[in-house]
């Protein structure tokens, strides 16, 4: 029996033009949020390029890209934890759900992440898996190396993190296959 081998580095990356960092950003956190909140939905682009103009405002008025990068993932993550605690519940369209000014969208989750940084300061290392598959991701989209991939799926491990683990392998393969 064969085995097929799967690059963890995109194919088309070699072939893609430069893109600034704003840009990188707002296409990875918006891969992030489709992969963990609409799994498998397709939106017309009109729909996607108003969802990224949303995401855009967010880390265009961030004064730490990276720190609001990895709140940006821990809130999406939290909505994922969210919605599966009762099938009934669901997000909005994309645009809607990132407008600022929808209060029960992404705005909303500012409050669960504030209180889980308060805790944090209580008993560090609360919630920490959340941080490593943010971090994790947000250097994987940046720059995509099979040694970021290893460390970020070690490290989950031995949180025994596994459904993180498996939303991790998600992403990435939508970042670099299905996108």
């Amino acid at each position: 029996m064969s085995a097929k081998i799967i690059s963890l580095v995109p194919i088309e990356q070699v072939k893609k033009t430069p893109r600034t960092e704003l840009e990188q950003t707002v296409l990875s956190a918006w891969n992030f949020a489709q992969t963990l909140l609409w799994k498998e939905q397709f939106f017309p682009t009109d729909e996607v390029e108003r969802a990224q103009a949303h995401i855009c405002d967010y880390f265009e008025n961030a004064k730490d890209r990276r720190a609001a990068f990895l709140a940006f993932c821990q809130r999406v993550l939290l909505t994922s934890r969210y919605l599966a605690a009762d099938k009934s519940r669901f997000v909005p369209m994309p645009s809607v759900w990132f407008n600022r000014h929808y209060l029960h969208g992404f705005a909303g989750t500012k409050s669960w992440y504030q209180s889980i940084e308060l805790k944090r300061q209580e008993v560090p290392g609360y919630l920490q898996h959340l941080t490593v598959l943010a971090e994790h991701y947000r250097l994987y989209a940046m720059k995509p190396t099979a040694k970021v991939f290893r460390t970020c799926r070690k490290k989950l491990l031995e949180l025994n993190a596994y459904s993180l683990l498996h939303q991790f392998y998600n992403c990435i393969i939508h970042l670099n296959y299905i996108n």
